[in-house]
């Protein structure tokens, strides 16, 4: 099974992290590496990707293939759109003759990303052939590994949960459903617009946590028009990332120095 990675890594650091002399964070270093080249590493290492796209500005430079690896990381075009540039990058590979069964879509702003959460990301996918697999972490694992972590639980059913920070995709799917994507990606921030979108019946369950991880699947899989899994992960460092000037503290003692 041939996996695309694509990585997000061009967005700047908010003013409150640029004061304290973070300008990028996929730039940020842990052991000497910087996150930008971990994404890319978990996914070669996680997923068995050949191939690894990062959208990012000219001035992110990419990172090198480690010792041992056979795959390349490639450079997609940045405009700021980041659906955009994401669809551009997979068609492109696309055209270029590439092989690819599925792609994984990772942020470049968790420090402490595994290969084996990517893995399980991907056998998720394998066992219930979903076209959209997100995956979410219950907040016990979360809290018993980063007490300190301020992240945004949902409450599904018998369960508390927190988004991941990678997605894996079906191409297919994805190109044929690209209006929708764009749709749902602009009203991220619209609460109306989401209850327009998904039915205020079952926001307002979402919202009440009073609908099941299943309920959420078969009901955002038929609006995306596809099969969707919420995988439900044991692998805090999925769903921890670091986008604000609290996130440093949380991360400090993995960090290396920044200038």
């Amino acid at each position: 099974m041939a996996i695309l990675g694509l990585v997000a890594a061009g967005a700047v650091a908010p003013d409150e992290m640029q004061a304290l002399g973070v300008s990028r964070i996929p730039l940020l270093k842990v052991q000497g590496e910087t996150l930008l080249a971990r994404a890319c590493r978990c996914l070669i290492e996680g997923a068995g990707c050949r191939e690894v796209v990062v959208v990012a500005p000219q001035e992110v430079p990419l990172p090198e293939i480690p010792a041992g690896l056979d795959a390349q990381i490639l450079r997609g075009e940045y405009t700021g759109e980041v659906i955009e540039n994401l669809l551009s990058a997979l068609s492109q590979r696309l055209v270029a003759g590439s092989q690819i069964d599925g792609a994984i879509v990772s942020s470049a702003d968790m420090p402490l990303l595994s290969p084996e959460a990517i893995a399980a990301l991907l056998a998720a996918q394998r066992q219930s052939q979903a076209d959209v697999v997100y995956p979410a972490v219950e907040k016990s694992v979360v809290q018993q590994r980063f007490p300190e972590a301020r992240c945004t639980f949902y409450r599904l059913g018998k369960i508390s949960v927190t988004g991941g920070n990678a997605v894996y995709l079906n191409p297919a799917w994805l190109l044929s459903h690209e209006r929708t994507l764009r749709d749902l990606f602009a009203l991220r921030k619209d609460p109306a617009g989401m209850a327009r979108f998904f039915g205020p019946l079952f926001l307002m369950k979402v919202l009440a946590g009073s609908a099941s991880v299943e309920q959420v699947e078969e009901v955002v899989g038929q609006k995306l028009g596809g099969r969707l899994k919420a995988a439900v992960l044991p692998f805090a460092e999925i769903g921890v990332d670091l986008d604000k000037a609290a996130d440093l503290e949380l991360f400090r003692p993995y960090l290396d120095k920044w200038a």
